[in-house]
C-alpha cells in the first residue's frame, strides 16, 4: 500500500503538481465570489457648507460600526483601503445637527462596487457647530537678541495695519486677545527695515485679512558720547574750547 502511494506521488509529479494547482486556484476564485459580511468600524467626517457656520468640534461618535455585505473579494478590498462615513451639511440651523446615516454617505474604494451597506450602528451622529464671527483683532511684533556691536533698537518695532480682521467660530475668537508674529532676530541687523511677515494662523481656525503685514523696525547707530557732544557744539555754534 505504502509502495503504491508512494509510486503515485512520484509518477508524472509535474503533472499532479499543475492539477492541484489549478484545483486550489478554482477553489479560491468560487471563495472570492461567495457572499460574505464584515462589520467595519470607520470614521465618521463632516463636511459643511454653510458659511455662517463652523465645525466647534468632531462628530459623536466619531467611528461608527457599519455592515458590509458582499463578494469576499471585495470586503477585502475594502477591510485593505478602509471607507469613511461622510456626512454633508448644506444649512445648519443650531450649535448641535443630529443626522441620520445614509448608505450613500459611505464613501468606498475603488473595485468594491458590488458591496452593500445592510446598516449603522449607530444609526445616528451628532455634529456640534459655532456660529461665525468676525472683529478687528491686534497684530503684536516679537525680536529676539541684540544688535551688533555700535547699533541700538530705537523704539518698539510697529505693525502695518495693527489690526486685522479675523472671521472664525465665535468662541474661538473670543478667547483671542492677540495675535503674535513670529519673532524678528535683531542679531545681524544695522539699519532701519522694513519686513513683511505672514501671520501664522495654524491651529485657531481662524481666516485672517490681511495675512500679510509690515513690520518696521527702527535700528539705528549708537552715537558716541565724543560724537554727540561734537554735534552738539557744531548746532550751537561753539568750539569745544570756547
Amino acid at each position: 500500500m505504502l509502495q503504491r502511494t508512494m509510486n503515485w506521488l512520484t509518477t508524472d509529479w509535474q503533472l499532479k503538481l499543475t492539477a492541484f494547482a489549478l484545483a486550489f486556484l478554482l477553489w479560491t476564485t468560487v471563495q472570492a465570489d461567495t457572499p460574505g459580511q464584515w462589520d467595519a468600524e470607520i470614521p465618521v467626517l463632516v463636511q459643511n457648507s454653510d458659511m455662517d457656520w463652523v465645525v466647534a468640534g468632531p462628530p459623536t461618535p466619531a467611528f461608527v460600526t457599519v455592515v458590509f455585505r458582499g463578494p469576499y473579494r471585495e470586503l477585502l478590498r475594502a477591510a485593505s483601503e478602509r471607507p469613511s462615513v461622510i456626512v454633508p451639511f448644506e444649512e445648519v440651523s443650531d450649535s448641535a445637527e443630529v443626522s441620520e446615516l445614509r448608505r450613500n454617505w459611505v464613501r468606498m474604494p475603488p473595485g468594491t462596487e458590488n458591496l452593500d451597506v445592510v446598516d449603522f450602528r449607530p444609526s445616528t451622529v451628532r455634529v456640534p457647530f459655532d456660529r461665525v464671527a468676525t472683529r478687528l483683532v491686534s497684530v503684536v511684533a516679537q525680536v529676539t537678541g541684540s544688535p551688533p556691536t555700535g547699533f541700538e533698537l530705537a523704539g518698539q518695532p510697529e505693525v502695518e495695519p495693527a489690526a486685522v480682521r479675523a472671521s472664525g467660530a465665535a468662541r474661538a475668537l473670543g478667547g483671542i486677545d492677540s495675535l503674535r508674529l513670529p519673532p524678528i532676530d535683531l542679531s545681524d541687523r544695522r539699519a532701519h527695515d522694513t519686513l513683511e511677515v505672514t501671520i501664522d494662523t495654524t491651529g485657531t481656525g481662524l481666516v485672517i485679512s490681511p495675512r500679510t503685514v509690515r513690520v518696521i523696525v527702527p535700528i539705528r547707530p549708537i552715537l558716541s558720547d565724543t560724537g554727540a557732544l561734537g554735534q552738539s557744539e557744531q548746532q550751537s555754534g561753539r568750539s569745544p574750547d570756547g
